[in-house]
């Protein structure tokens, strides 16, 4: 395990690291550009993302060389979460067009899918249905990378998410008794952390799709992984990311019904109308760690504990939350 001194490390970094890329950003001009669709109204560097991602990279290099991780399992993972990494920067930067930046994102989904059947899932590979079952996970991944981007639009609301998930999610893991699972979303948190100190509760800089789709690569690989404990677990895991799933999912259904264009930026989402109804991002910030924490978390611990079945957990969890989602009417 970890030592406290590295995780002390890796927060010091990522906030230190954050506040002098910062400094060049600003230097040489590389700002998000407020429009009508922004949820801010003034130029603010972007990119930050870039910082954690360094700091995550370099945490898991430690897990390796503890013997932690196997090494093609790290070989995999790296390669997967720098290419996305990458065409987020460069998509931050320079601009992608939608359908070469999906394309690499199932290829990398669908690496990273196999990899998992071959290394995590090896005993369920002769079971009927696997194939359905790999490409469910590999389209989970890549909506689950795209998500967070759309719902990094106020500040500090994609960094509470991933932090209150990933301590939801090790803590899920601990109780499970799988300790050598736990450190990987306590590592994530961390460095998400340091960026947090220059995002919330006003934002100084962004994270950028350059952090945003790293986090929802990594969030929906946790919860992948999960599923190899069993079907309790993957479904605590999914109940602790209802929030930004049903506000995510929700607002797409919605532009769908009201035949808006899906391709186009917009700030429709239910955190948006929120955010624009209270004046605050804070105060959104704050009610999503809210409901994560005292809603979803305890819904997450009695399906994994088998308190209640998964079924009726999901059920219970999700459907206030929804209703909250369509009470700010996203998608309008």
């Amino acid at each position: 395990m970890l030592s406290l001194t590295t995780f002390i490390s890796l927060f010091l970094g990522s906030c230190i690291g954050t506040g002098i890329f910062r400094r060049y950003a600003l230097r040489y001009q590389l700002l998000d550009i407020p429009n009508a669709r922004s949820s801010h109204t003034k130029p603010m560097p972007r990119g930050g993302g870039i910082v954690f991602v360094m700091c995550f990279e370099i945490a898991l290099l430690a897990i390796l060389e503890q013997h932690q991780i196997a090494t093609p399992w790290f070989i995999v993972m790296v390669t997967a979460s720098i290419v996305i990494a990458l065409i987020g920067l460069i998509d931050d930067y320079i601009g992608l067009s939608a359908l070469l930046r999906l394309t690499i994102q199932i290829l990398v989904a669908s690496m990273l899918v196999q990899s998992l059947s071959i290394m995590v899932f090896a005993d369920f590979l002769h079971y009927p249905g696997v194939f359905f079952l790999k490409l469910l996970a590999a389209l989970f991944l890549v909506w689950s990378i795209n998500l967070f981007n759309f719902m990094d639009g106020i500040d500090g609301i994609a960094s509470l998410q991933a932090i209150s998930v990933c301590l939801g999610g090790a803590w899920l893991f601990f109780l499970e008794g799988d300790t050598p699972l736990l450190v990987f979303p306590l590592l994530l948190a961390t460095v998400i952390a340091g960026f947090l100190v220059w995002n919330f509760p006003r934002a100084k800089i962004f994270m950028g799709d350059v952090g945003s789709g790293f986090i929802g690569m990594f969030i929906a690989l946790f919860t992948l992984v999960a599923a190899r404990d069993g079907l309790a677990l993957f479904c605590g895991w999914l109940i602790l990311n209802a929030v930004f799933y049903l506000d995510a999912t929700l607002t797409l259904l919605a532009r769908l019904y009201y035949r808006k264009n899906l391709l186009q930026a917009h700030c429709t989402h239910a955190y948006q109308h929120a955010a624009q109804r209270y004046q605050k991002h804070w105060i959104v910030g704050a009610g999503v760690v809210g409901i994560n924490c005292c809603w979803l978390l305890p819904f997450a611990i009695m399906v994994q504990q088998g308190w209640i079945s998964s079924g009726l957990g999901l059920l219970c969890a999700y459907l206030p939350v929804a209703a909250l989602v369509f009470w700010f009417k996203p998608g309008q």
